[in-house]
């Protein structure tokens, strides 16, 4: 998908740490388990969807920093636990 115009850095960044960061808890806690991406952009914002299926519990610890950092931006992060997985978005 081409954007008509590109995002601020720090947005680039942050978005692309954040999908690093939940692939990463994906691999860690639920290994083998199937993850889906989903990057929306409307205007200057972006959506980070990030879904995996459910896996071994953890702190998140990483999580605290990546919210900080979306609020630094304008934005926010929220973490789910479903039936269906964890979203991350």
């Amino acid at each position: 998908m081409k954007l008509h115009r590109p995002l601020p850095t720090a947005v680039q960044r942050a978005v692309f740490r954040l999908v690093q960061e939940g692939l990463t808890n994906a691999r860690k806690h639920a290994p083998g388990a199937e993850v889906h991406l989903q990057i929306t952009t409307t205007g200057g914002r972006v959506l980070t969807e990030l879904v995996a299926e459910p896996g071994r519990p953890s702190a998140h610890h990483a999580m605290v920093g990546l919210r900080e950092c979306a609020e630094l931006l304008g934005g926010t992060l929220t973490r789910t636990l479903g039936e269906e997985g964890t979203h991350i978005l």
